[in-house]
């Protein structure tokens, strides 16, 4: 005899969550473990049995019919486990595209094809559940690289997301972009809207110019050749957690390298790349406001260095102007900017001075930077010699 169960959400801290709970012998459960309990994958169904079911069914398996969490959990159990791919990997003919979503597939890859709505429940599972869409980066070649591969795969969500008018291929360009800005345009998101989770383990170098360090003559190296910045953050909408990995001791540097030398032949001074690293981490990631992201830094030296790390970052928190919440509101209240009167407007001249009504005024360059190029000569910064009270030459070694 058929039996009706009863369902409900369950609560965490006064919220509702996508966990689903039945009722069964007098207790709640969840439906992955009810289903486990009463439909064990250990045991095949006989043939019989399938058959009987079959012939009462109406010879049809009304997928449609399903509740979505038990999609969720048939989709589940079919996918298997989430394999995290790394990285690095061998070059293939045949995994290109979005590997990171193909590949944990694996031969159900078929799913993504077979309606919008299996697409829309399979990427769900593949981007949300632990540890969500995540992605290594070891370099900045491999973050535009990565980010330039995923652009060009649509998630194709519903039946209206592949843009095929000039107007349309606009819109879907200015999601790209802005997708922060322009949450109504969700549905022209591509695969890379869809990292929930990003590790950096940049080099020295990279990590120089990717938190825009000043120090020196980095911003000449960066205006030569062009990188790409902390800014590229802000084109990932879903984005929950990035960890930072500052760069080991171990570095050489080389002739052509984009930069200049970091390391002294006979007093380096990894500690001091490291808290240039570290300082401008704590304002950039502050400042871009991105949010609902857990931003951490790993790899310190020390604890002293770890501790640094946290006081810039917490002041860095409280110094930001306006808060993600704030952000928000004052860009629908404004409906995505405000008209400032003619002498309001600012001008910026080719030799950097801004122009605000007739009157020039220097921009206000960061304080930090001033402490370094103001009053060192440029080209004396680097490579930093070691002055720690415990040498790095000894902690390298």
């Amino acid at each position: 005899m058929s039996q009706t169960r009863i369902c409900r959400p369950f609560f965490r801290n006064s919220k509702s969550t996508k966990v689903v709970q039945v009722r069964d012998q007098g207790q709640w459960i969840t439906i992955s473990k009810f289903l486990d309990v009463h439909f064990p994958a250990t045991q095949t169904t006989d043939f019989d049995n399938l058959r009987e079911w079959w012939d009462k069914n109406g010879k049809f398996f009304n997928w449609n019919g399903l509740p979505t969490e038990l999609k969720d959990n048939i989709l589940e159990f079919t996918i298997g486990p989430y394999a995290i791919i790394q990285a690095k990997r061998k070059r293939s003919p045949r995994c290109t595209g979005p590997y990171e979503i193909f590949l944990p597939l694996g031969q159900w890859r078929g799913l993504l094809q077979v309606s919008h709505q299996v697409r829309t429940l399979v990427l769900e599972l593949l981007l949300d559940r632990n540890p969500g869409f995540l992605i290594y980066i070891d370099s900045i070649g491999r973050l535009k690289n990565t980010f330039k591969r995923l652009d060009q795969w649509y998630q194709l969500f519903g039946s209206k997301t592949i843009p095929k008018t000039v107007r349309e291929v606009s819109l879907a360009r200015l999601f790209r972009d802005y997708p922060h800005q322009h949450p109504h345009l969700n549905h022209y998101a591509t695969f890379k809207h869809g990292i929930r989770r990003l590790v950096l383990t940049l080099d020295f170098l990279d990590a120089l110019h990717f938190f825009k360090v000043d120090v020196g003559t980095l911003a000449e190296y960066r205006q030569r050749i062009p990188n790409t910045s902390v800014e590229a953050l802000t084109q990932l909408p879903n984005l929950r957690s990035l960890v930072y990995i500052l760069p080991d001791l171990n570095w050489r540097d080389y002739i052509s390298q984009p930069g200049p030398r970091l390391y002294d032949e006979e007093d380096p001074c990894p500690r001091t790349l490291h808290r240039w690293i570290y300082e401008a981490a704590a304002t950039e990631l502050a400042m871009l406001a991105i949010p609902n992201v857990e931003s951490k830094v790993k790899g310190f030296m020390d604890h002293e260095e770890k501790q640094r790390w946290h006081d810039l970052w917490h002041t860095a928190q409280l110094e930001r102007r306006f808060t993600t919440q704030e952000y928000a509101e004052l860009y629908a209240e404004c409906d995505g900017g405000v008209e400032l009167d003619e002498e309001m407007v600012a001008y910026e001249k080719p030799d950097g001075i801004l122009w605000h009504g007739g009157e020039d005024q220097r921009a206000e360059r960061d304080i930090d930077r001033l402490s370094v190029t103001g009053s060192e000569d440029l080209e004396d910064v680097f490579p930093p010699r070691c002055i720690c009270e415990i040498p790095c030459r000894e902690l390298m070694h």
